[in-house]
């Protein structure tokens, strides 16, 4: 999930599921953010591109579960959890999930604000740029969903 927002705080929480055509299976490490032992659910790392986000485990905010994630951003951002996930080449996948916002505003630029799902990548580091509309404001759970195909020679995603 890279997400791009100014003056913001965003909690993503619920499964976020990778599905391949004709199956289900979620795909991701601890999806539900519900283990840990740290300052960070198990399996999750932070991204900073710009800015100076503070990245939490919360457990007063969560769509369903105990627990959710949470970026904070005091000035223009971007930044992100992630986690990459194996796949299979010239696959159809779909990742979903909630995202709930307080203060979330439009950025100056097209990669400026909003908090959203994203996929990136692939086997030799391209960068796809697949993304869900993005939330802004003060806004309760929002379902988000994005399906891709992976490229010949993708073996991992960045969700």
């Amino acid at each position: 999930m890279r997400t791009f927002f100014s003056k913001a705080i965003a909690t993503l929480s619920a499964i976020l599921l990778i599905v391949g055509v004709g199956w289900t299976q979620n795909l991701i490490q601890n999806p539900g953010f519900e283990e840990g032992t740290g300052e960070l659910p198990d399996h999750w790392a932070t991204f900073i591109q710009t800015g100076s986000p503070e990245f939490s485990w919360v457990s007063d905010e969560f769509h369903a579960g105990a627990k959710s994630i949470c970026i904070t951003h005091t000035d223009s951002a971007m930044s992100s959890f992630y986690q990459k996930v194996a796949v299979q080449s010239n696959y159809k996948y779909k990742v979903s999930g909630y995202i709930k916002t307080a203060g979330v505003e439009i950025g100056e630029n097209w990669w400026e604000g909003g908090a959203q799902l994203r996929i990136d990548g692939d086997v030799q580091g391209n960068w796809w740029d697949n993304m869900t509309s993005r939330v802004y404001g003060d806004s309760d759970w929002t379902y988000v969903e994005l399906e891709i195909t992976t490229t010949e020679d993708a073996d991992t995603i960045e969700v």
